[in-house]
């Protein structure tokens, strides 16, 4: 016995169909995307705050040791390598380079502060500009909304 297909009936996708299917797939792939995006986004400042943390921490140890703040000239390597006027000094980080924030930019560090604190240190966020609205700054780690921004100046 043979089977007929009936004039009506049609096998596989038609191109209309097909185009549909792949503008959903395109909305789902976007909408994940953005959300991912955000999240590492999120996940980048959260490591630039905890690593402008661990400096805060080496600096004030040095100055415990030193009795001063590293210059804004010797810098964070003034954790890692032994500056010639302190008898007291060690290395305070577990490290043998100063590393660069998570958008792969040196921080900055100033010492007098330039921004009405003594020490600060700043990531100049996904930029790369220093004092612009991504800077995470050492003054700034716990406010709510932008996160750290250095304001103007």
């Amino acid at each position: 016995m043979k089977r007929h297909l009936s004039a009506g009936r049609q096998d596989g996708m038609t191109l209309i169909e097909i185009m549909i299917v792949i503008a959903i797939l395109g909305l789902l792939a976007a909408i994940v995307g953005v959300n991912v995006m955000g999240s590492l986004q999120e996940g980048r400042v959260g490591a630039a705050r905890s690593q402008i943390k661990s400096f805060e921490t080496g600096l004030k140890l040095y100055n415990k040791d030193c009795s001063k703040y590293p210059s804004t000239g010797d810098g964070l390597n003034s954790l890692i390598m032994k500056p010639a006027n302190c008898a007291r000094w060690k290395p305070y980080l577990d490290q043998s380079t100063i590393p660069n924030d998570p958008w792969g930019n040196p921080y900055e560090y100033f010492f007098p502060g330039t921004h009405g604190q003594e020490i600060e240190i700043i990531s100049k966020g996904a930029d790369g500009a220093l004092n612009t609205q991504d800077d995470v700054v050492s003054w700034n780690q716990d406010a709510a909304g932008a996160p750290g921004a250095a304001g103007p100046g």
